[in-house]
């Protein structure tokens, strides 16, 4: 049997497999499982939840869902500004910018983490590990739905470090109105899912995070993007290829992009926290689903530590991933079990003890500087509307230092090597 790392079979093999092409259409894919009976089964998960997520959101549901979006937009709104007002630190001390720039982005996190618990009233329930918040780490869930990274911030709040979270997203979010350059800041890292362009870039952020000392939690979906038919296909499609079990509730990793990071961070990496996220009964596959206030009831984390002693040597990129494909099977049958139990009775377990109190205290520190900061921006704005246009053009700013510098994670690593030799002089 081939491993998830292994290249896909060429010559006559290749030419007599029907799906050899890596251009087919999700059409394509479509007719030639409709007979295979593993597939449709697995399949089937996703139209289930499909089937559970197609009732018409109710008034509330509406109210709710408009709620959220506003605050949520507000408090982007006002967070570019502390960006921009940090943003001038990089140059003159790293050391407090950063500072800064993380106490920005715990606070940040906070507003969604807010408006998921009190708006929408999401309970959290965590299993297994408890993370060691001071830890350097990666952090590897399964990717149910677009929206499975902010859905881990309260996990974060509870058991980890919000500040230190670094996120491995796609390209065109660091382009988000407001929230993009915040990201871009927090050194979110974002990839344009092609090794040949990514490989540099990924490589130069990792050395960012040990040159300058960062803490770091990295956040990365092996399976490279969420669960949807359309990609259920294509992961089929590839088991199938290479002689691999069809999964039903997650997809074949892609491991190059993770084996490539511990390797690159060697021996300062401490652990590795597999995390298997699930939701119930609803399942938000998109930014829609927060639109519409259809939210699930109740979030399900498991959380697995894996210390460095017990992964294979960080340079052995071929075991490596053989370990994370053997992890993902893992996660396969322990998300099988979980929605195997009727809806309102799912768990992985016993959950774990969580620092509730710990939760309350950022809850209500900054809900109070979310409503005093609204306030003295409203008023401010009233009495010199002029500051309007001065946040207006705040934005154009630093929309184009945006597109000259490529990104300001970018600007960062550029400025670097000349705060390096400063420091070295």
């Amino acid at each position: 049997m081939r491993t998830s790392r292994e290249a896909p079979p060429t010559g006559a093999e290749a030419s007599t497999n029907p799906l050899s092409s890596s251009s087919l259409s999700i059409a394509d894919l479509e007719t030639h499982f409709r007979e295979h009976t593993g597939v449709q089964e697995a399949l089937g998960h996703v139209t289930e939840t499909r089937r559970l997520n197609a009732a018409p959101p109710t008034p509330l549901q509406r109210l709710r869902g408009a709620t959220f979006m506003l605050m949520l937009i507000l408090s982007m709104a006002y967070c570019y500004i502390y960006v921009m007002l940090f943003f001038p630190l990089l140059y003159i001390s790293p050391r407090w910018y950063h500072r800064c720039v993380s106490l920005l982005q715990k606070v940040w996190f906070q507003m969604p983490i807010l408006l998921f618990e009190y708006v929408f009233g999401i309970k959290y329930s965590i299993y297994g590990d408890q993370i060691r918040d001071h830890e350097k780490m990666i952090m590897t869930p399964n990717h149910r739905t677009r929206l499975d990274w902010m859905f881990l911030w309260p996990v974060l709040l509870r058991q980890g470090s919000l500040e230190n979270e670094r996120i491995l997203l796609k390209a065109p979010l660091k382009h988000i109105p407001l929230a993009g350059p915040a990201m871009q800041m927090f050194n979110f890292v974002f990839l344009d899912r092609r090794w040949d362009k990514d490989e540099a870039y990924l490589t130069d952020m990792l050395r960012h995070f040990l040159r300058q000392q960062l803490k770091y939690q990295i956040l990365i979906f092996p399976e490279g993007t969420d669960l949807e038919r359309s990609t259920a296909l294509r992961s089929h499609h590839f088991a199938q290829k290479q002689s691999l079990p069809h999964y039903h509730c997650v997809m074949h990793p892609r491991v190059k992009g993770f084996t490539h990071m511990v390797r690159t961070l060697g021996s300062d990496l401490e652990a590795i926290y597999d995390m298997t996220i699930a939701y119930d009964p609803i399942v938000p596959r998109s930014e829609f689903a927060v639109l519409h206030g259809t939210m699930p009831s109740q979030t399900h984390v498991h959380i697995k530590r894996y210390p460095m002693s017990e992964l294979p040597p960080t340079d052995d990129e071929g075991r490596v991933g053989e370990w994370c494909a053997k992890v993902w099977a893992e996660k396969e049958q322990r998300l099988k079990e979980f929605y195997s139990k009727p809806v309102g009775a799912r768990s992985f377990g016993t959950p774990v003890p969580t620092d509730e109190a710990r939760a309350l205290r950022w809850h209500i520190g900054s809900a109070i500087f979310f409503a005093v900061d609204f306030a003295i921006h409203m008023y401010i704005s009233w009495l010199y509307p002029w500051t309007v246009v001065v946040m207006f053009l705040c934005y154009v700013l630093g929309s184009v230092l945006e597109v000259k510098t490529g990104g300001l994670e970018r600007l960062e690593l550029r400025l670097y090597p000349i705060e390096a030799d400063k420091k070295s002089k």
